[in-house]
């Protein structure tokens, strides 16, 4: 066979397979372990030379390379320049980030919120100047089939971790603080990715193998998780730019009742707000809530809900924009897990 042989055979199955499936992402397994000019080939013809059936600028298209910030940025740029090539082709699954939301989440209320937005890998977003648009390549997760390895009872019910065969370690569905580290990570940039057992309950109902798919009783959901997706689907998080206001010098912080401003109070709240679309606050705290005062992006006479339910109540912006956004503590026996979700009222939207 002649030295190109397998690429060529690759690249036309692959645009073939497009045609036929109508498919429009990849995953792309163990990245590290071939060439990069290999993913920019593939990627590059099933998405601009394959006719009618182009996947476009909005490929969804990740590869999975298991290492830090900087090895994650360094591949998507060799996959972009590989071939003379210049386009951001592909993501990544945002490794450091999630160790810093393993952090949080494990931290029982000590984790310094001020510090997660840092672990994010850089390359998370492209702009397309043609389209005047903005996609989102990075794939910001919690927990993968490579770090959930359960040990099961004989009703499929979690008895432990086989920790040894775990990439990283495990966030058990059942921490509390799970929920608000999918807040953050929803927030944040990227396309995120929702494990199964996260979301759907099969860890000690005893149906693991027996549950009827369609049956919320056989197969509970975690309502707070549903309400994040439903708010990142219907208030287009992704359409809003990317802010921190906690962290900005004129955001002031508050213990309940509006004491003890501090900006040191940064290590218990974090805001992020997707700018004219959403605000999501997030408490690792156990006990008590906290709050935030900052310049907002909404217009002013905007008018707020708290579409996770946490407040009651609406905001309505001022003039001069600047809002004071609570944020509950993690104190899941009265049905509040670490997190809001303001965004202007009037969304009545279903799942897409």
């Amino acid at each position: 066979q002649s030295a190109s042989y397998m690429r060529n055979n690759a690249r036309n199955w692959m645009l073939w397979w497009v045609k036929q499936t109508g498919i429009d992402g990849f995953r792309w397994d163990a990245v590290k372990h071939f060439g990069a000019d290999v993913v920019q080939d593939l990627s590059y013809n099933v998405k601009y030379l394959n006719g009618w059936a182009n996947t476009g600028e909005a490929m969804l298209n990740i590869g999975e390379w298991v290492g830090g910030g900087s090895q994650l940025d360094g591949w998507v740029d060799a996959v972009a320049t590989s071939n003379g090539g210049s386009d951001t082709l592909a993501g990544t699954f945002d490794f450091g980030l999630r160790g810093a939301l393993y952090g949080m989440a494990t931290g029982n209320g000590f984790y310094n919120m001020a510090s997660i937005p840092g672990s994010q890998q850089n390359r998370r977003v492209t702009y397309y100047a043609g389209s005047s648009s903005y996609v989102h390549r990075t794939a910001p997760f919690i927990n993968l089939h490579d770090t959930f390895r359960p040990q099961l009872d004989a009703n499929g019910n979690y008895t432990g971790w086989n920790t040894g065969q775990q990439l990283a370690p495990n966030l058990d569905p059942f921490n509390p603080r799970m929920v608000t580290a999918y807040a953050v990570m929803f927030a944040m940039d990227g396309n995120p990715v929702v494990f199964f057992e996260d979301l759907f309950n099969i860890g000690n109902t005893g149906k693991r193998w027996t549950h009827r798919p369609a049956d919320t009783t056989d197969l509970p959901v975690r309502n707070p998780l549903a309400n994040i997706i439903w708010c990142h689907q219907n208030l287009s998080f992704t359409q809003g730019g990317y802010r921190v206001p906690s962290a900005e010098a004129t955001a002031e912080l508050w213990d309940a009742g509006f004491t003890n401003k501090n900006t040191g109070q940064q290590a218990d709240i974090i805001l992020i707000e997707r700018m004219g679309q959403a605000v999501v606050g997030a408490n690792d705290n156990g006990v008590a809530w906290k709050g935030c005062s900052y310049n907002s992006n909404f217009a002013p006479g905007t008018i707020l809900k708290d579409y996770s339910g946490a407040n009651s109540g609406t905001i309505t912006v001022p003039a001069n924009s600047r809002i004071t956004i609570w944020v509950p503590p993690v104190d899941t026996a009265n049905g509040l897990y670490g997190y809001c979700i303001w965004g202007p009222t009037g969304n009545t939207g279903s799942y897409i």
